[in-house]
């Protein structure tokens, strides 16, 4: 997603979702201009089997669906594919290599992952 400057208020104001609510209620907002946006999850696009949830995105290392304990990821900056792969990579590493990662690779972009 490509957010520009808004037309009357200059910057959108951007609400990411608690994956686990139903109301869908935002636990963060925060303001954005002329920024390239992804994000990926595990709360839209899943199924249940036997009560475990299994999302649609596959590890590389199994084959199987990621179940890292990761919720979502939001990468703001950068290119728009770049931040559709690493908002996929970063899903399929689990919190602390994340962590690491994004320290170490990602200091010129916003980062921002929710974890069960």
């Amino acid at each position: 997603m490509l957010l520009k400057t808004h037309f009357r208020a200059g910057n959108y104001s951007l609400g990411l979702i608690n994956p686990r609510s139903f109301a869908r209620d935002n636990y963060i907002t925060f303001p954005v201009r002329n920024q390239k946006i992804s994000s990926s999850g595990d709360y839209e696009q899943f199924y249940t089997l036997d009560g475990v949830r299994y999302c649609h995105i596959i590890s590389p290392a199994t084959g199987k669906p990621v179940q890292t304990g990761i919720m979502s990821v939001t990468i703001i900056g950068g290119g728009a594919a770049e931040a559709d792969a690493l908002t996929t990579a970063i899903m399929c590493m689990g919190k602390e290599r994340a962590i690491k990662f994004i320290a170490e690779k990602l200091t010129d972009r916003i980062a921002v992952f929710a974890v069960e």
